[in-house]
Parts: structure tokens; sequence; C-alpha cells
């Protein structure tokens, strides 16, 4: 049992409560218990009639998303927050194919390391692109970038595919990404090197599919 007494609004209380809490005011200020707020900027606030609340802040700073959370049909691989203050990320699939980059070369312009959504609308001509679009139409062909995140938190990843039955990650083969090289050849990410190298677009390598939220 927590006991305050309260005068002339000098006092200023900050601490942890949930609904379940008991507690005793001594005085006439008004304690309420606001509703949760992941964007509170304090735990005491002033309310309209002058008293003061107390947020309840169990979930304070709290996130839905983590690594390795299934979700949206795959595997979040990468958070970061946004200009917008949400949590955005990366989620992998959790399947993979064994496709060629192209099956007739030709020169693409998919030259963004970092945008693989940008580089895939590029492509022609390509049995990758062909199945990760069969994932649905959020789901392209990662970057160069993309992969090394994906690579480096594996862990995560190929425990949770794992828990779920999923095919795993490879720790010895290259996925294709979706940067090209020239005219021949396009980038690919070794998951045993952790390194980027290029290859022949018309060679078969395994192929992910990602989304980002």
């Amino acid at each position: 049992m927590f006991r305050f007494i309260i005068s002339a609004g000098i006092v200023c209380l900050a601490f942890f409560l949930n609904a379940q809490n008991a507690l005793e005011v001594d005085g006439k200020a008004k304690i309420s218990v606001m509703e949760k707020d992941n964007n509170a900027d304090s735990v005491v606030v002033r309310l309209n009639d002058g008293t003061l609340g107390v947020r309840d802040v169990s979930t304070l700073n709290s996130s839905p998303w983590y690594i390795g959370k299934d979700t949206l049909g795959g595997i979040v691989f990468y958070l970061y927050k946004g200009n917008d203050g949400l949590d955005h990320g990366l989620i992998v699939s959790k399947t993979e194919s064994s496709e060629q980059w192209q099956s007739t070369t030709s020169v693409t312009n998919a030259n963004r390391t970092w945008d693989g959504l940008y580089n895939m609308t590029q492509m022609v001509n390509s049995p990758s692109k062909t199945y990760v679009q069969s994932l649905g139409g959020e789901w392209y062909l990662p970057s160069i970038d993309e992969l090394n995140k994906l690579w480096g938190n594996r862990f995560h990843v190929n425990k949770a595919l794992f828990n779920e039955s999923h095919t795993l990650l490879s720790t010895t083969d290259g996925y294709w990404s979706s940067l090209e090289n020239d005219l021949d050849d396009a980038f690919a990410f070794g998951f045993r090197s952790g390194s980027g190298f290029f290859d022949v677009k018309t060679n078969s390598r395994p192929v992910r599919g990602i989304r980002s939220f």
C-alpha cells in the first residue's frame, strides 16, 4: 500500500503503476491512471481540471517488433526507427528457390546497392524475379546491402525458421541479390564468407524474397 500526501501541488510523482496496484490518497488531489501511451513524454501529467494524472507505463517504449519475429509471412531480420518516429524493418521469406538471375542476359540498370525493390522493377527475363513475385505483391529480391543485414542476423532468423520447421538460410551458398554488375554478371552474397561477389546471370543460385514494413 502506497500512501501519498499531496499539498499545494508542489509534489511531482513519478512511479510505475498498473491498473491492479492499490493506491490510497490523502487530501484533495485526484490521481487518475491514464491509458497506455507508448509516446508518453512523462509519467505524471496534469489533467484539464488541474489535478495530477499518472500514466500506466507498463508498456512504455515497448515495441511489437523484434528480430526473429514470425510475422507477415516471414521472419523479421532488421529493425530501425524511421523519421516518422515509428518502427520499420525488413522481413525475409520462410522459403527459397534456386533460380537464374536472367535466362537471357541484357543490361537492366538494376544498380542500387541499398534498394532491392527498385532493382527488381528493372529486371527482365528473370526467373529469380518471377519466383519472388509468386510470393505476393509486397515481396522483392533483396539488394546486396539488404542481404548483408540478413546475413548479420542469421542466428535469430535460422532459430525462428527451425522452430517452425521452415527452410534454414544456407551457411555455405551465395544468394542472388538484385544488384547487376554488367551485361553478363550480377552480384550474389556469400553466406559462408559474409561478402558479396558477382557471378554469371544464367547460373542458378538460391533466392529469397524480402518485404519491408
